[in-house]
């Protein structure tokens, strides 16, 4: 596929052919295709080690430049769901004769992990209007 500010919009395929075009020019033989490429080489202003670039063999381990802590995503949803914080949809669950057991949830990540949630909320289904699923 071609694409590029100095092509016309109506060029498609590769080289400009169609397919079947392409299948019938001096570029493909038997189920080969051939590309002529032109590589451009370009001088580094720095030797490549001080710009990050790993030369040659090693043997040493190189310490990271910033200290990336360890996520703490998880566990920040999980205090956003045991808290209440920010939650905007209260689910109730009941079994049987049992007293239903209400907890609030937010919807957009039900909504990630579930297509059926993703589709009472997107829907207008009563859970949408009433932000209760049941």
């Amino acid at each position: 596929f071609l694409s590029g500010p100095d092509l016309a919009a109506d060029v498609k395929g590769v080289f400009g052919l169609s397919f079947e075009a392409l299948l019938r020019s001096e570029w493909v033989r038997g189920d080969a295709i051939t590309f002529k490429v032109t590589i451009e080489e370009i001088a580094m202003l720095e030797h490549p080690e001080f710009c990050g670039v790993c030369v040659g063999n090693f043997d040493y381990a190189q310490e990271p430049a910033v200290e990336v802590p360890p996520s703490s995503l998880a566990s920040e949803f999980l205090a956003m769901l045991t808290e209440g914080r920010h939650s905007d949809v209260t689910v109730e669950a009941a079994f049987g004769e049992a007293e239903p057991v209400r907890f609030t949830a937010h919807s957009s990540v039900l909504s990630r992990r579930s297509p059926v949630f993703a589709a009472a909320f997107a829907h207008g289904m009563r859970e949408s209007a009433t932000r209760t699923l049941t």
